[in-house]
């Protein structure tokens, strides 16, 4: 879930702040606040299931950190190369 609210909150925080019109500055905050609390939660999972798992955990854990460099790799291609929305009201 950790993952998905990442993705969630870094699309969304930029939409909200750099490419809809008009821009909603407190709501592209919120989704980076929630960004930095998600990263620090992955942390302290990843951290525990090292300190806990041992050997077999590290492997765990290093396996799960390619999967989520690739994802990071496509959100922030999606990120980069998304169209300017206008909103007109």
């Amino acid at each position: 879930m950790t993952f998905v609210m990442l993705a969630y909150s870094t699309l969304f925080g930029r939409w909200a702040g750099w490419a809809v019109m008009p821009r909603n500055y407190i709501l592209a905050g919120s989704h980076i606040f929630n960004v930095i609390a998600q990263a620090n939660q992955l942390r302290r999972c990843l951290q525990y299931k090292i300190a806990v798992g041992g050997k077999e955990a590290e492997a765990e854990v290093s396996d799960l950190l390619v999967k989520a460099a690739m994802g990071g790799v496509a959100v922030a291609t999606l990120v980069m190369f998304s169209k300017h929305i206008q909103v007109t009201g």
